[in-house]
């Protein structure tokens, strides 16, 4: 009865009769054999980049925990210097920005200075023309 049996599932006409019987497709151990070996390497990957994502998000948490402070203080170093009054995009006038004018500055009139000492002078000097903008200063 087995040899009979197994025959008869051997036949690929029987096979293609059963399939569209039951509106399924028969695969072969081999082939199903493959799909779950494949499926269960597919699960170790994603185990392993499931605890690097984990390990990376750790890191940026980490990281931003950091950098809060940081930012606070450099806030509180803007303010207390006055850098908090220059808006680099403003446009200044003659067709620059504030941050151009700085540029300008430092390109043509300086060889020593920074850009933080060129913009602290000239918020320094803004701010005794009253305003929060260097360009709504006027003379």
């Amino acid at each position: 009865f087995r040899k009979t049996a197994s025959g008869m599932f051997s036949d690929p006409a029987i096979i293609e009769s059963i399939e569209e019987e039951i509106e399924k497709k028969l695969l072969s151990m081999d082939v199903y054999n493959a799909m779950k070996k494949e499926l269960v390497d597919s699960q170790v990957v994603v185990e392993k980049e499931g605890k690097l994502y984990e390990a990376r998000v750790a890191k940026v948490t980490s990281l931003k925990a950091e950098l809060d402070p940081v930012k606070k203080e450099y806030a509180k170093l803007m303010e207390e210097t006055g850098l908090d009054w220059f808006c680099p995009e403003c446009q200044w006038g003659m067709g620059l920005t504030c941050k151009k004018r700085v540029e300008y500055l430092l390109e043509h009139y300086s060889d020593k200075a920074t850009a933080i000492a060129v913009i602290a002078k000239l918020v320094e000097e803004g701010k005794t023309k009253q305003g929060k903008c260097l360009n709504r200063f006027s003379p």
